[in-house]
């Protein structure tokens, strides 16, 4: 998908033993980087332009695997504003028994979903939707939800009222 890195190989070097791949190079900036140049948070319409392709390539993704680690350091922003989802590392193809506690390294604490450090075997999109919960209410706010916290509209009120809202659908359980 144009919205996912693209690998190119998968290769075991026998002789230390470690397996690795290759894969396109992605020219641009995390959106990690670009929130902080751009003092924390981002325009309405940058952040929806983005949470945009970001479901877009999640909904090609979700046919067949989960991400689990999606944080703002694994989304390359490209310099023509398109992204690209990177550290598909952590993903798991999605089939009956496949994720077990000894197999599953859990994502970044805080764009993980509890259940990633709970239900590690009942997984499905569920957790990257949160993931992207998170990452729009820190495009739109500047800040990661933590414990109780506002919705991105009592943050800033010229955040529309149904992007607030549609903000917090993606963490609630």
């Amino acid at each position: 998908h144009d919205r996912i890195v693209r690998v190119h190989d998968l290769t075991i070097d026998k002789k230390r033993g470690i397996q690795f791949f290759t894969m396109e190079l992605v020219e641009g900036t995390t959106l990690g980087r670009k929130m902080f140049d751009e003092g924390g948070k981002l325009p309405l319409d940058d952040a929806l332009h983005i949470m945009d392709q970001l479901c877009e390539a999640l909904a090609y993704a979700h046919q067949y695997t989960i991400h689990r680690d999606l944080k703002p350091q694994n989304i390359m922003v490209q310099p023509d504003g398109n992204i690209k989802v990177l550290d598909f590392g952590l993903a798991k193809l999605m089939s009956p028994g496949r994720m077990n506690k000894s197999s599953m390294a859990l994502g970044t604490a805080y764009y993980q979903s509890p259940e990633q450090s709970v239900h590690l075997t009942e997984l499905d999109q569920r957790a990257d939707i949160y993931s992207l919960g998170i990452i729009l209410y820190q495009m739109l706010t500047g800040e990661v939800p933590v414990g109780r916290f506002k919705t991105p509209n009592e943050i800033d009120p010229s955040i529309p009222l149904h992007v607030s809202e549609a903000t917090i659908l993606c963490l609630e359980p």
